[in-house]
């Protein structure tokens, strides 16, 4: 198949484009001709997602949005398999090209802000189909900002998201929690990832439980924003240093907007709390991100939003090590509570219940290395090569669609 894959950036600006860095080669590998139709081309210190044998890398920043859209015309792909794609006029443009088969990474046509989590009275996440009832919702429960011309843009905008949606012949997904999402906007949806006990592969890592003379390492890997739940995570550090005196490090790799203040807070944290060691590197890739992961013991992911599926959460597993995370969105899917890793109550004191749950996993060597070995045995269940098997059965099936409409 002629397959474009469609996405709003062409490098590495985050998970999405992480994913597609590994799914292309794998496409190719199968004798697919691959081509990229992006967006921008930002941001410019991360590198490119582009592989050298596509047929097709054009950029609408570069050419222009009109020359974009002729040359993905001019290839004449079989599938388009699209992205997280910002402009509306040109993703308007795809099914006009080829059938469309866009995977849902987030709540794009499903909520005016993206977000799908209400912040007032209390941090949980939201169940509603987007609609009017919405608007009313909006700033009561701070579903985002403050600016209604903002809320009403934003809203016009995902309304107008989910029509184009529901033209593409298919949506598909990391995991139920989301097939369900877009289900209930009355868009049919698959979830790619089959699952099985069997384990696949030799474990990447031999490691146990961790040695109880070393400083234990924690590893949080994501956006610095509020809702990727660092301040959550920071307080719960700072809890658990006063009630174990065991020596903590903390490295915080990723970037965001609240960087700056995440560093105020780190300091005054390792300033009052003599057995806590704070670093953040910036984002980290290739062997650089390899060993910080090598030197991990526990990946903490402490998203109060409703994580679609959480891919990083499998990449740990894969590296042998438990997870803490809180029970929200598709995390329960892969994450279960005393096996390989723990799950907080996102209800209550949330950074107590997630250092009760870290507690638990750093107080018990015997528990520790069960985890260890469970996270690989379940990480399994989504390997990459039952995602594309699932895949390709979707692009073909829309390819064909296509086929038997020009008979």
């Amino acid at each position: 198949m002629k397959i474009a894959i469609a996405n709003w950036s062409r490098r590495r600006a985050g998970g999405v484009e992480t994913y597609l860095a590994e799914v292309m080669p794998a496409l190719l590998r199968l004798g697919h001709e691959i081509g990229l139709i992006s967006e921008i081309d930002e941001p410019v210190d991360r590198e490119p997602i582009a592989h050298e044998n596509l047929s097709l890398d054009v950029c609408a920043q570069q050419l222009g949005l009109a020359a974009t859209v002729q040359s993905l015309a001019g290839w004449k792909p079989d599938v388009i398999y699209a992205h997280q794609m910002q402009d509306l006029v040109l993703e308007r443009s795809l099914p006009e090209i080829a059938p469309v088969v866009a995977f849902g990474h987030a709540y794009f046509g499903t909520c005016i802000s993206g977000t799908k989590t209400h912040r007032l009275p209390s941090v949980h996440p939201c169940g509603r189909q987007i609609g009017p009832g919405c608007l009313v919702r909006y700033f009561p429960n701070r579903c985002g900002g403050l600016n209604p011309i903002t809320m009403m843009r934003l809203y016009q905008h995902q309304t107008s998201r989910l029509a184009l949606m529901r033209r593409y012949f298919r949506i598909v997904t990391f995991s139920d929690h989301m097939a369900r999402e877009y289900e209930n906007h009355g868009i049919r949806a698959t979830r790619l990832w089959s699952e099985d006990d069997r384990l696949i592969g030799d474990p990447v890592h031999g490691r146990v439980a961790a040695a109880p003379a070393e400083p234990w390492r924690f590893m949080f890997l994501g956006r610095f924003e509020f809702l990727k739940g660092i301040d959550v995570l920071l307080e719960a550090v700072s809890i658990l240093a006063g009630e174990i005196r065991r020596e903590m490090i903390l490295t915080l790799v990723g970037d965001g907007s609240e960087r700056s203040r995440v560093e105020r807070k780190a300091v005054s944290i390792t300033t009052a709390k003599e057995n806590v060691q704070i670093e953040i590197t910036g984002w980290l890739t290739g062997d650089a991100l390899e060993r910080e992961w090598e030197r991990t013991h526990t990946l903490v992911m402490p998203s109060i939003w409703p994580e679609p599926f959480g891919l990083v959460g499998i990449e740990a597993g894969r590296r042998r090590l438990p997870v803490a995370a809180f029970a929200v969105g598709a995390i329960p899917e892969w994450l279960e509570d005393g096996v390989n890793g723990v799950l907080a109550d996102l209800h209550g004191d949330s950074a107590r219940n997630l250092a009760d749950g870290l507690h638990r996993l750093m107080t018990d060597p015997e528990l520790y290395a069960t985890m260890s070995a469970n996270a690989l045995r379940l990480a399994e269940r989504f390997s990459m090569d039952k995602h594309l098997g699932a895949l390709c059965g979707v692009l073909e099936q829309a390819a064909g669609s296509a086929a038997r409409e020009a008979s």
